[in-house]
């Protein structure tokens, strides 16, 4: 199994994951995230041929992307080289490959808009970065490959990359003053849970595209909150605001909370409570704190 984009946020958790679960894992990044890290440029459709093919390759899961939304709305060249052209390329190699595997991309559900619980065919990105994921979507659609749209958190175990919790955690223990979003919804999974759904789609070859998230849906604010109650952390450096008071390069869907039926009715299974993923990643930070 090749992981593009290993040494992210999602792939310092999910290389390990799939390798307790017994997935021989070739872990693909520009920067060493792992002692057996290679270097790939995937981008370069030839080169991610090879490697396909010398390495006996089954699937292909592509995390590699451009997620700094300003960035992306600033320059438009880089979110769709990273986020349209980079699934092109996966799409050309596997083809030209011997083995064909199976591919798992994972995308965003900032390819949503208006009110949720948004099902899988209510796309309507309002910028540029959820026009440069779906676009790369178009690229793997008709190919074998799950489409993940999805949100997450967690503690990241990446060197250069942190979560949303981390930010959160962090600024509150320091009682930085920061705004918390009570117009900005989501029902965003425990990057563990994320990972474990993931490996399902990967051993079954789930084909389509779906939905990853939580039953029910929070505010950004409210889950500070909630993540902050369980774990003694007073919020009182903390203003509740609203992103519409915010000014921001690029415009950001307020209400990012999806259906997640369709992945529920092809694996069998019931997404996890948003509550109960609250509480799984406080639990994880007091683990590592030694609370």
């Amino acid at each position: 199994m090749l992981i593009i984009g290993a040494s992210g946020f999602l792939g310092s958790s999910l290389v390990p994951h799939l390798r307790r679960e017994g997935y021989g894992v070739i872990a693909a990044s520009r920067s060493p995230a792992f002692a057996d890290s290679i270097e790939l440029q995937p981008n370069r459709s030839d080169d991610l041929r090879r490697t396909i093919d010398n390495g006996g390759v089954a699937c292909v899961v592509n995390l590699a992307a451009a997620t700094d939304v300003d960035k992306c709305e600033s320059d438009v060249p880089h979110a769709f080289d990273a986020n349209a052209a980079l699934p092109r390329s996966i799409a050309q190699a596997v083809s030209a490959s011997h083995s064909k595997p199976f591919i798992v991309h994972v995308s965003s559900d900032q390819v949503y808009r208006g009110e949720g619980n948004h099902q899988e065919d209510q796309v309507g990105p309002v910028n540029v970065y959820g026009l440069s994921k779906l676009a790369g979507e178009g690229f793997l659609a008709e190919r074998e490959c799950a489409i993940l749209r999805t949100n997450f958190f967690g503690k990241s175990r990446a060197q250069s990359r942190t979560s949303f919790s981390d930010w959160v955690v962090e600024s509150l223990r320091r009682g930085r003053k920061v705004t918390l979003f009570d117009d900005v919804i989501f029902n965003g999974l425990h990057v563990d849970s994320l990972c474990a759904i993931i490996e399902m789609i990967i051993s079954r070859r789930i084909k389509g595209t779906f939905n990853l998230g939580s039953r029910g849906k929070v505010s950004k604010a409210a889950f500070a909150v909630e993540l902050a109650r369980h774990l003694g952390l007073s919020t009182s450096s903390a203003t509740i605001g609203t992103l519409a008071e915010k000014r921001l390069l690029a415009r950001r869907p307020l209400d990012m909370s999806m259906a997640v039926d369709r992945i529920e009715h092809a694996l069998g299974i019931c997404c996890p409570d948003i509550h109960v993923e609250i509480r799984r990643a406080a639990k994880e930070y007091q683990h590592d704190e030694g609370l």
